[in-house]
């Protein structure tokens, strides 16, 4: 069954939504770490 999903092409903006989605997890990730880490930083200096 994957194979044939694999075969039939999406359609362009189909793909780009998927892009865009994929990017935006990534970058929520990425600002909770750093969010998290810089919260630590300012508790140690204070």
């Amino acid at each position: 069954m994957k194979n044939i999903r694999e075969a039939i092409p999406r359609p362009i903006s189909e793909e780009r939504i998927r892009i865009e989605k994929y990017r935006m997890y990534w970058w929520t990730k990425f600002k909770a770490k750093f969010d998290k880490r810089e919260a630590r930083c300012k508790e140690a200096r204070e």
